[in-house]
Parts: C-alpha cells; sequence; structure tokens
C-alpha cells in the first residue's frame, strides 16, 4: 500500500536569506559526515548515517531566499527491502515570507511505501 508523500510546513523567525543559507550546510542541522557542499546548482553531496542510510543528492534548483531542490540520485536504507523507494525523487524546500515570520515547506515527492520495510 502506497501513501502520500512526506509533506511539512513551519515559521520561524529568521529571513527567507538566512532560512536559505541554512538549507545549503546541511552539516549543521543534518549529518556532520556529509561530503561535498550542496552551495550551488548542479552541486552533488553525499550524506551517510553509520550503516542504516546513504545518499547521494543534487541540487537542481537553488533560488536564493526562495528554493532548494535536491534530487536522490541514489540512496540506501538499511531497514527497507525496496532499495529504489528514493532514487528519483526530489527534496523540495520552499521558502517565503508570511509577515514578520518566515515559512519553509518541504516535500518529498516520494510516495512512501510501509509495506518495503
Amino acid at each position: 500500500m502506497k501513501i502520500g508523500s512526506y509533506r511539512t510546513s513551519f515559521e520561524v523567525s529568521q529571513s527567507p536569506e538566512e532560512v536559505f543559507d541554512a538549507i545549503a550546510n546541511p552539516r549543521a542541522w543534518w549529518s556532520e559526515d556529509a561530503e561535498g557542499t550542496p552551495d550551488r546548482l548542479g552541486a552533488e553531496f553525499k550524506h551517510r548515517y553509520e550503516d542504516v542510510h546513504r545518499c547521494t543528492l543534487k541540487v537542481t534548483e537553488f533560488v536564493r531566499g526562495k528554493r532548494v531542490v535536491w534530487h536522490v540520485v541514489d540512496n540506501y536504507f538499511s531497514f527497507l527491502n525496496g532499495q529504489q523507494e528514493w532514487n528519483g525523487t526530489d527534496i523540495v524546500f520552499d521558502i517565503s515570507r508570511n509577515g514578520k515570520v518566515t515559512r519553509l515547506g518541504v516535500d518529498t515527492g516520494n510516495p512512501c511505501d510501509p509495506s518495503s520495510g
């Protein structure tokens, strides 16, 4: 059984540019072991967490203060049977100003399959 993609959004007090800069620096919030720097269009980087998760991502959209898209080139989760589930999907970060706060929307665009684990 497939379910919809993972989507969430939240508001922060930082400016859209500060949020954008944070997304472009995943070592500060996701993994200190990231290889490469996703700070420009076309850049590739790798994330690894022990033997549980590893992936290669490519920056396919990079619009300062507005939007970042990471395309999943290759992915592995040790706890899934279907290792191809995330390959070819996009992780989309949409940034917008909402009054005095900045809204960050995150959408994986990936139809998660609970039966693959």
